[in-house]
């Protein structure tokens, strides 16, 4: 699920999500985290690159990852 999730974010948001991801690593690299905080990671990214999304990136990803399976 891994893998369908990073391949879908790729094709998804591009550049913002790779950003995001960067920032994410970056500010986080010696402390404990929740995926809420990946999401407001990927989220700024978004907004600065000014990539138009129908809902914040937290809603429209937790309808795909809190799924079982």
């Amino acid at each position: 699920k891994g893998a369908a999730l990073h391949e879908m974010m790729v094709s998804f948001l591009g550049r913002a999500y790779f950003n995001g991801c960067h920032d994410y690593l970056h500010e986080n690299l010696n402390g404990n985290v929740r995926n809420d905080d990946f999401w407001a990671a990927v989220q700024r990214a978004v907004d600065d690159l000014g990539v138009a999304l129908p809902a914040p990136v937290k809603t429209i990803m937790d309808t795909f990852v809190l799924q079982p399976g």
